[in-house]
Parts: C-alpha cells; sequence; structure tokens
C-alpha cells in the first residue's frame, strides 16, 4: 500500500516508538539532495511523559523552517514483533479492488476475528499471473492508541519496523536481489525476516537476544533454543518463497557471534555476517513489489550521509529502524506497508459478518495458548529477577529448567489452525478440536457429503508438517443430511512420543 506523502518534499522526520511504552523514543532529521540522503540530526527521547504526537510536534517545529515552512513528512517505524505477516496471490486486479479481495482472504488464515485485528498490505505491480501481496495484522487493542497518536502529530505513513530493517540490510549492509533470511539479533529477541528483491515478504521474532547468546550461564541453552526456533521459521519461509539461498547476521559487532554461526552450521544452517558499506545507498532495485526488475537507468552510487562528522556503523545501529523510515519516506518510488494509511480505508467499510466456526475455535485456542506462554514468560521473568537479586545454584537451576520446558514443550498451534483452515471446504463446520502433547491432534466436525469430506482430507495430507492423517468411520446423519466425523492426526514433532 503506497504512502500518501508528496515525493517532492525532500525533508523527513522518522521515529522509531520502541518495543514498549518504556522504550525511548528515537527520531532523525533527513534529507535529501538529489540522490543522496542527508542525517541533519539524531534525538532520542528517555521522558516517559512525552507522547509520540507531543514528540513528532515538537520535531516538526523545530524543523518546519527548513523546509520553506512546509510540514516536514512525518514517518514512523513500529514494533513488528506483536504483528503477523503472510504473503498471498491475488488477481490482476486494480487497485481500486484490493481492500475487499485482501480482507476477504484475510479472513481465512487470520487467527482471530477480523473485526479485531488491523490490517495493512503491499501489493506488487499486476503481471500476467497476478499480484503478489504481503499483508501485516495487528490486534488493534495493541497497534490503535500508537496509530492515533502517530496520527494527531501529524505522520503520514506508519510502518512495520521490519521494512525499515529490510531497507538499511539492502542498502546499507550489501543487501542481494535474492531471496534472503536476515537474523536481526537485538537485546531481548530476535528478528528473522525473509527479504526478496530489497522488500519484506515475511517476518517472526523469536525470544532469544544478545542478553540469552551473551551470557556464559545459559549461552548453550539459548542457542538450542535459537536453532530450534530459526528451523521452524526456515520451514515457514520455505513455503512462501521459491528459494531461501542466503541466511545473514545483522549486528553491529557479529564476530560477538562466532559460537552461534558455529553452532548453526553444525545445524546444518549457513550464515554469514552482513557487511556495512559504509555511506553507500543503492538506489538501483526495485521497491514496487518483489519479482519485478528493478529501474537500472537509477544510479547505484548514491550516499548516506551526516551534516555533522562521519556517519559510522554504530551510528547506523543506534538509530536503525529510524533511519530505513525516513529513507523509505524519501524515496519517492518506495511502496511500504502504511499502517495508518490502511486504518483510514477501513474506518469507511461497514461491519463484516461473524467468522466461521473454525474461527471460533482459532480464537479460543489462541487466547488460551497465550494464557500458557503468559505463565512461562512469568515464570521466566520472576527466575531471572530471583538470579538478579540472589546469584545461588538455585536460581540458576530453575532458570535453566524453564528454558527447558520452553524448548521443549513450545506448539506452533496457530499454524495447524491455519492449515485446518485452509483444508477446510465451503459449508463444513469443525466443531472439536484437540491437542494434547504427545498425542495425535484430534478433530470432530460435520460435512455436507462423504465428497466433500474427503476432499478435505485430501487437501489436510498435503499440508506440510501433517502426517498420518486418519478417516475414523464417517456416518450420514439421514435426518440433517449431513456427515459427521473423527479425525486425527501428526503435526511435526509436538504431537510424538519421545
Amino acid at each position: 500500500m503506497k504512502s500518501k506523502h508528496h515525493a517532492k518534499q525532500n525533508l523527513a522526520i522518522a521515529l522509531w516508538s520502541g518495543v514498549d511504552r518504556d522504550s525511548p523514543l528515537k527520531a532523525v532529521v533527513m534529507r535529501k539532495v538529489a540522490d543522496d540522503f542527508e542525517i541533519l540530526d539524531q534525538v532520542v527521547r528517555c521522558d516517559g511523559g512525552t507522547t509520540l504526537g507531543e514528540f513528532i510536534g515538537e520535531l516538526a517545529g523545530r524543523y518546519r523552517a527548513l523546509n520553506g515552512s512546509i510540514d516536514p513528512i512525518i514517518s514512523v517505524a513500529v514494533d513488528s514483533a506483536p504483528m503477523a505477516f503472510y504473503s498471498i496471490d491475488l488477481p490482476a486486479v486494480k487497485d481500486a479492488r484490493l481492500e475487499s479481495i485482501v480482507r476477504m482472504q484475510a479472513e481465512t488464515i487470520l487467527p482471530l476475528p477480523i473485526s479485531q485485528m488491523h490490517l495493512a498490505w503491499r501489493a506488487a505491480r499486476p503481471t500476467e499471473q497476478g499480484r503478489a501481496c504481503v499483508i501485516a495484522a495487528a490486534r488493534k487493542k495493541t497497534i490503535g492508541s500508537l496509530l492515533e497518536s502517530a496520527r494527531d502529530g501529524g505522520a503520514s505513513m506508519v510502518l512495520p519496523d521490519a521494512e525499515a530493517v529490510v531497507r538499511i540490510w539492502r542498502q546499507f549492509f550489501g543487501g542481494t536481489d535474492d531471496c534472503s533470511v536476515i537474523l536481526h539479533i537485538r537485546q531481548v529477541d530476535t528478528r528473522l525476516l525473509l527479504a526478496r528483491d530489497g522488500v519484506l515478504l515475511d517476518a517472526v521474532t523469536i525470544d532469544v537476544g544478545t542478553d540469552d547468546l551473551n551470557n556464559p550461564q545459559n549461552r548453550l541453552e539459548s542457542s538450542e533454543l535459537f536453532v530450534h526456533d530459526l528451523r521452524n521459521t526456515l520451514d515457514r519461509f520455505a513455503q512462501r518463497a521459491v528459494q531461501t539461498t542466503k541466511a545473514f547476521i545483522l549486528s553491529e559487532n557479529a564476530s560477538t557471534y562466532k559460537e552461534l554461526i558455529a553452532c548453526l552450521s553444525q545445524a546444518g544452517i549457513e550464515v554469514a555476517p552482513a557487511v556495512p558499506r559504509l555511506n553507500v545507498v543503492d538506489t538501483a532495485f526495485d521497491l514496487h513489489g518483489a519479482g519485478e526488475p528493478g529501474d537500472k537507468s537509477r544510479p547505484a552510487d548514491s550516499h548516506l550521509f551526516a551534516a555533522r562528522g562521519e556517519l559510522t556503523p554504530a551510528d547506523i545501529f543506534k538509530n536503525l529502524e529510524a533511519i530505513g523510515a525516513g529513507i523509505l519516506a524519501l524515496d519517492g518510488r518506495a511502496s511500504v506497508i502504511n499502517m495508518l494509511y490502511a486504518e483510514e480505508v477501513q474506518a469507511r467499510q461497514k461491519a463484516r459478518s461473524a467468522r466461521s466456526m473454525m474461527t471460533a475455535v482459532a480464537a479460543v485456542s489462541a487466547v488460551l495458548m497465550l494464557f500458557v506462554f503468559l505463565l512461562v514468560a512469568r515464570s521466566v521473568d520472576e527466575a531471572a529477577l530471583e538470579k538478579m537479586e540472589n546469584t545461588d545454584m538455585s536460581a540458576l537451576v530453575k532458570l535453566q529448567d524453564t528454558r527447558k520446558a520452553i524448548f521443549e514443550q513450545r506448539p506452533d498451534i496457530l499454524d495447524v489452525l491455519t492449515k485446518l483452515n485452509q483444508s477446510t471446504q465451503p459449508g463444513m463446520l469443525l466443531d472439536s478440536f484437540v491437542f494434547q502433547k504427545a498425542q495425535a491432534i484430534t478433530i470432530k466436525g460435520t460435512a455436507s457429503s462423504y465428497e466433500q469430506l474427503y476432499e478435505f482430507e485430501k487437501v489436510l495430507r498435503s499440508q506440510k508438517g501433517i502426517t498420518e492423517v486418519n478417516l475414523q468411520k464417517p456416518t450420514f446423519d439421514e435426518k440433517k443430511k449431513q456427515v459427521t466425523f473423527k479425525m486425527t492426526f501428526h503435526y511435526k514433532r509436538f504431537t510424538r512420543k519421545k
């Protein structure tokens, strides 16, 4: 979805809202000079009493004079960790019809009712084969207040910060046009970003970061958990890309992850550090969508530089997300997932019909799983707190045991529900779903005919990760004119006995 700013403007204020309400607000003020991007200022606001909207207003007033009294472009990058990303294929329709088609397809894959979700998307240009589209979805309760504050401050673009990171990786760290995975390792977590042709296709966050990987007390367990989650994510990415050729660690000091790189190599996952290209900005690649040739007539030797002194990798990492958001705002060719514009479009839509029974099951299951993992996360926090206050061996053992429990028992239940949703035929109802550790998954439901049931079974068998589908004695109810059935199947390793 394209942003609504005017490409002729050459001054942008780009902000990063942080990972939570207590995170400092970071901003860069940038302008475009010919094909170059100049950073005029870098500002960090740690005062918890300042809202995002107030911070934007303060900066806009300060720098409006530099733009000939014209309001600068305001771009906000928000943490993408609580967002879900989906890649879908659309028919070659015009932009005016995208809204209804995207939302219709989203209803079949979202884990919660669409009325509770905020959607934004980026669609590639139409081709004879159709249009590739990437959807970003977040709960309205999670992102609603932030969008309101950004809009009140005058922002014209609110984008997932994963988009900004991919842009920086492509332009400042020599990212390629190939389909690649970027491992953006942060303090408390790691973002796994799937990129192709310099744009984001998918993103997943895993809860292992530098605090874990550099801690000698739990480095081994954290590395094992990292490999486990990375392997599952790569399996997911494999379904969305023709071929993932490379994986890169994006870190200010990648040399600190030699042990992690070696551990991944032993597990059959080859990862290389992303090497910065000081100040170089590559503008000779396509920004409108995946798989299309870039405009090679554009120069490839533009620069990103600071008005005050040299721009170092440390400067980039300090404001990684904000700088990426600023470049995206100033590049008139960029097509981004604009969460703010999507909200305005969706506000004009009438209420949609209720989701199917399968969605209700997904919603309930998602809530239950969220509750379980909140308890696990709380256990980790309590153990970590105890370790800081009292470094005796019992506290360390408690932390290790909790991490092992997460590593060994973590199911990807939303992936199972998504695969069931994709397999369910029109008119079918699934009214029972049982997922227990070390046991085959059991579902019960009804179908309008045996043919419909067998088609459901066939599609489910073809889903990646689903094995040993067993349909158990379906029966036809003469009164209700429907087939009742029970079915069991296994999902990856989670339903297997050790």
